[in-house]
């Protein structure tokens, strides 16, 4: 039961930094708001800030989750970032104008994040044993 809470924790941690650097975008250009995609963001400076926030909020979710739990199986981190692609898939799919190439770019961003966690975990033991 923690670990299916602890998941769906650092899952819900990643949307919530998504949305809120959403938001804050939003406002400080006052534009419209829309959850998916690119149309909102008002250029490609922060459409590449958006990809590095979604990085960052992935790390950090895929450390919390290993801190949380105190494991360093792999299984995890997989079923955190099997999550965040299943979010990402059907963001593509709800969004009336779906972007490919910016959906892949954010899948990439989740797995190097994932996959960034998972190898500071196993640095991390390795120090303290």
């Amino acid at each position: 039961m923690k670990r299916l809470i602890t998941l769906l924790g650092t899952f819900l941690f990643a949307v919530f930094c998504e949305l809120f650097v959403r938001i804050v975008i939003i406002i400080y250009q006052q534009t419209e708001f829309t959850f998916y995609g690119t149309g909102a963001l008002p250029g490609w400076q922060w459409v590449v800030l958006f990809a590095v926030i979604i990085l960052i909020s992935s790390w950090i979710a895929g450390m919390l989750n290993a801190t949380i739990l105190n494991s360093k199986h792999f299984s995890n981190f997989l079923l955190l970032l099997i999550l965040m692609i299943v979010w990402r898939v059907s963001e593509y799919f709800a969004n009336p104008e779906p972007e490919f190439l910016f959906s892949l770019i954010l899948i990439s961003m989740h797995s190097v994040a994932i996959l960034l966690a998972f190898k500071t975990k196993q640095k991390i033991d390795e120090q303290i044993s």
